[in-house]
């Protein structure tokens, strides 16, 4: 079990308090947890049952924020081996939630 953090600049914050929870880790997939807040870090916490995957957690990250304005908040990821793929589809999913929350 490997634990990764990430702190990410955050170009703005939500006009209001928002919540979130995409996918189910028992799944065999992954959840996103976001939590919005005042600031401009979004401080990611990553718990995966993939050992040595921070580099691919930072490369992934890296190209999220070059297509999302992120919001300021605290996300929490807890995977079981999904795929980069699909990572990347449930992070998307929960910003775009929260723009338009």
């Amino acid at each position: 079990m490997e634990k990764v953090t990430l702190t990410l600049q955050a170009p703005k914050t939500l006009d209001k308090s928002v919540q979130l929870q995409n996918g189910v880790v028992s799944s065999g997939d992954l959840e996103v947890v976001f939590e919005s807040s005042d600031g401009d870090t979004l401080t990611v916490i990553i718990k995966s049952s993939v050992d040595n995957s921070a580099e691919r957690w930072k490369a992934l990250f890296s190209r999220i924020q070059q297509f999302n304005s992120v919001p300021a908040g605290r996300m929490l990821i807890n995977d079981f081996g999904a795929s980069p793929g699909v990572v990347r589809l449930r992070v998307e999913q929960v910003l775009d939630e929260a723009e338009h929350a």
